[in-house]
């Protein structure tokens, strides 16, 4: 699920994304955790597969100040734990008062407690030239292979084209599409009850390796309607077919989204890394 302020593809064509399609990208989905290392380098801005096991790595980056793509947001810190490594990329001023804190840290996994959360935001708070209102954010990033994945075609979904988007929008608004008419070429499908849509889940792919990595985003139920799977048979759906594109699908989550870590699990979803980013938003930008 893309981050608030995150929007999501909701336009898909029906090739090569419609349920039963093949792939075509032929990627080889053997290197999945390769591949995430390698996307995830990129927003990290430094390179996770040279972060040893058991390792903290602290890199100040130029990145750490401007909006990341796609997020709408500047995060001034992100730290990632992934297969017992840990690299936390920030602003560069911030690299000094982050080393004292890693000095008391014996395991990268000890991040995943809130006992740092609020030091990690004090000490983002005094580094900055000028007040911001800061937010942290913290959880689990899932992926999803072809041999784990849950999914049974359902009737009741149907892949979301030109013809049925403005119904789509229209019923689900509140799902957070981003500005009415994005146009791309990413699967999303929508749960019809009754003839009409009452769930959603998108696909988002932007930025770098867009052939070889999608973020599942844009997950959304109406609120009468949840609690009977819906979730689960839309994700199942875009999973599916980001899986036939050849390509490896990305869900990401807050640590307080129970459901939607459920939903992710129940689908096939295993967890890759953990990630906790401080973030704010731009004065220029319209939230």
């Amino acid at each position: 699920m893309p981050t608030p302020g995150r929007s999501a593809s909701l336009f898909a064509k029906k090739k090569p994304y419609e349920i039963g399609a093949t792939s075509k990208y032929g990627l080889n989905m053997k290197d999945e955790l390769k591949t995430l290392d390698r996307f995830f380098s990129v927003y990290l801005d430094s390179d996770l597969s040279k972060v040893a096991p058991g390792q903290i790595q602290v890199v100040g980056s130029d990145r750490r100040y401007r909006r990341e793509m796609g997020y709408g947001v500047v995060h001034i810190l992100w730290l990632f734990v992934s297969k017992g490594r840990c690299l936390i990329s920030l602003q560069h001023q911030m690299v000094r008062p982050m080393l004292e804190i890693v000095k008391r840290i014996k395991d990268p996994e000890e991040f995943r407690s809130h006992k740092f959360d609020q030091e990690i935001l004090q000490m983002c708070s005094l580094a900055l030239a000028q007040e911001q209102k800061l937010s942290i954010s913290r959880g689990p990033k899932y992926y999803c292979s072809r041999a784990n994945l849950n999914f049974s075609p359902d009737p009741n979904v149907r892949l979301i084209t030109k013809e049925n988007l403005k119904e789509v929008v229209t019923a689900l608004k509140d799902a957070g599409f981003g500005p009415p008419g994005i146009v791309t070429d990413e699967p999303s499908f929508a749960y019809y009850f009754e003839g009409r849509p009452v769930a959603c889940c998108s696909t988002a792919a932007f930025g770098h390796m867009k052939e070889e990595v999608a973020e599942v985003g844009g997950v959304f139920t109406l609120e009468s309607m949840r609690r009977k799977g819906l979730a689960k048979a839309v994700v199942s759906a875009v999973t599916n077919a980001i899986l036939k594109s050849g390509r490896v699908p990305v869900y990401g989550t807050s640590d307080r989204n129970l459901a939607s870590k459920r939903t992710a699990l129940s689908v096939g979803y295993k967890e890759y890394a953990w990630n906790l980013s401080v973030r704010y938003v731009p004065d220029n930008l319209k939230e």
